[in-house]
């Protein structure tokens, strides 16, 4: 049983993580731990590797860990990669069994599904965890099944950043005996949002070689350039926009993180870079300054092809002012009201996406009064110290739930929360 560090000492708390990256569940824990209640926790971070989310963190005098290696989930294609992950997750078991004991972890925050190494762990050491569950695997649905039924076993406490990603945690073979929902937030102290004159300015993507002129029409999609996030539905929709509105120009922001991923985009480079419209889309690469694009962004669009298990960009996005034209399914349903702050438009259908896009982009005024709605939706319910005000009243229960006995399962709640 790991021991709790009450009295005058913080409880400590372990987040794992599993990228370095600055993407949205990478933005999103480095916000609760900004919002960390110091006072009562003390909190320490596992992550694979270096990289500018870690540089963020030890900003904030936060420690960090990186174990000599970490099992991450990830499409196999092949058994010897199989193969390997098994070995890594044995070998990160045995060590985080070993870590928990010498750091008296008494609570672990899991902040993605991608890694059950620490949920094995905690279960091995008797500390409570919690998997913050923010994917929705559809295919193979089985994997999807086995990956639900493995968290909901393993894991405390399941927080869901949606109900699509909670439909998707209750269909696991074996239901989550504690779960709720806590949407993500937005830290309002980093919003830089500019003037209104300032839309005007000229844009040049720090990795990109071109500067899009003054007073442009601005179409934007931005996040990890991966099939699944539908960039060639994007292309497509741009394809049918040029032909009306010749002088729209449309960034695609980011870039891949994986093999199979660079394939994907080059396939789509080699094919704008064939196309007459060479000149009016552009990959910028990564961005880390999204609020740069955002404000000179007249529409954005989030076009994925799968279901998107919440669309922190789409907030960000709304909170700067820009009307959003999403794919229907997922988080984005919840998050937008069709009509009112943006559009919903059915997943693989390049035409309507092209037709929201057209609508908004002829009419200035109805982007200004989306925009408007969209910026005060989240500005009311999506705020980050709301969101840590849940997960730490989630904290503080789990805390109290710790008892001494060595035979009590930790995985029991007292209450089930929906």
């Amino acid at each position: 049983m790991a021991q709790l560090v009450r009295g005058r000492h913080r409880i400590n708390l372990l987040y794992v993580h599993s990228s370095s990256q600055l993407w949205g569940s990478d933005r999103c824990l480095y916000h609760m731990l900004k919002l960390i209640d110091r006072h009562r926790y003390q909190p320490c971070v596992i992550l694979p590797r270096k990289g500018p989310l870690s540089e963020r963190i030890e900003a904030l005098g936060i420690d960090i860990v990186y174990p000599p290696c970490m099992s991450v989930l990830y499409r196999f294609r092949n058994p010897v990669n199989c193969f390997f992950y098994f070995v890594k997750l044995f070998i990160e078991i045995i060590w985080l069994t070993i870590f928990f004991k010498r750091r008296r972890i008494a609570l672990v925050h899991v902040n993605t599904s991608s890694v059950i190494g620490p949920l094995i762990a905690a279960r091995l050491c008797r500390v409570p965890a919690i998997c913050h569950l923010r994917e929705i695997r559809v295919s193979p649905r089985i994997v999807g099944r086995a990956l639900a039924t493995t968290v909901n076993l393993l894991a405390s406490h399941v927080i869901s950043i949606s109900k699509a990603v909670a439909d998707f945690a209750n269909t696991g073979w074996i239901k989550p005996l504690s779960l709720e929902i806590i949407y993500d937030g937005l830290d309002r102290t980093e919003d830089r949002r500019q003037k209104a004159e300032d839309r005007n300015s000229v844009l040049c993507p720090p990795s990109s070689v071109f500067c899009l002129p003054p007073g442009c029409k601005v179409v934007s999609v931005i996040g990890r350039i991966t099939f699944w996030k539908g960039i060639h539905v994007f292309i497509d929709a741009a394809k049918i926009v040029l032909r009306n509105l010749p002088d729209t120009y449309f960034l695609i922001v980011g870039a891949s993180d994986t093999k199979q991923a660079a394939k994907y985009q080059k396939r789509l480079e080699d094919d704008v870079r064939k196309s007459a419209i060479t000149n009016r889309i552009f990959f910028t690469g990564f961005v880390e300054d999204i609020a740069e694009v955002l404000h000179r962004t007249d529409v954005f669009v989030l076009p994925s092809v799968y279901p998107e298990p919440f669309g922190m960009i789409v907030i960000e996005a709304m909170l700067a002012g820009v009307p959003v034209v999403a794919t229907s399914h997922g988080g984005p349903v919840e998050l937008i009201e069709d009509g009112k702050d943006g559009f919903l438009v059915k997943p693989n259908d390049y035409k309507q996406l092209a037709d929201k896009i057209a609508v908004l982009i002829k009419s200035p005024s109805l982007c200004k009064q989306m925009g408007r709605c969209a910026q005060l939706h989240v500005a009311r319910d999506f705020q980050m110290r709301k969101t840590m005000d849940s997960i730490h009243r989630t904290y503080n229960r789990m805390v109290a739930h710790i008892r001494t006995s060595e035979n009590q399962d930790i995985r029991k709640p007292d209450t089930l929360i929906t």
